[in-house]
């Protein structure tokens, strides 16, 4: 009964290891997110600010940054979305083991975690997003 409860209490502490690491990294992930979005706007502000002074070479170049910009941004989004849906597989499998431990013991609970925020982060929106950000440049070049 004690290796049991041993057993539970790493898991359970494993687990709440997990979830605070992915809950830090989900904050990482709309950090970088978020900076990735000022730089795009920063960049449309500045062309359609300086678009009429902006000699007929440069207003070609400013566009092609920007989807350079997009581009390196949808592939870090991707490596981000797998790497949280990778997170939340292994927390989700820990819970299910928790859960299988507690229920060995008689204490039987359904518990409905909470992991809108997670789900909403591992969301199209990491990579998608830019795909529109960069489509939207090639339909100002066009």
């Amino acid at each position: 009964m004690e290796q049991e409860q041993n057993a539970l209490a790493e898991l359970v502490h494993y687990y709440e290891v997990r979830i605070l690491a992915l809950t830090e990294y989900s904050g990482l992930i709309w950090n970088r997110f978020n900076w990735f979005l000022t730089l795009q706007l920063v960049i449309f502000g500045f062309l359609f600010t300086r678009l009429e002074t902006l000699p007929a070479n440069y207003a070609s170049i400013v566009p092609i940054m920007g989807i350079v910009i997009t581009l390196l941004w949808s592939l870090i989004g991707y490596e981000d979305y797998n790497s949280m849906k990778r997170h939340g597989k292994v927390a989700t499998d820990i819970d299910e083991k928790i859960k299988k431990l507690f229920a060995e013991q008689g204490i039987d609970f359904d518990i409905e975690l909470k992991k809108s925020a997670t789900r909403f982060r591992q969301t199209w929106i990491l990579f998608v997003f830019p795909i529109i950000v960069s489509l939207s440049w090639i339909f100002f070049i066009i």
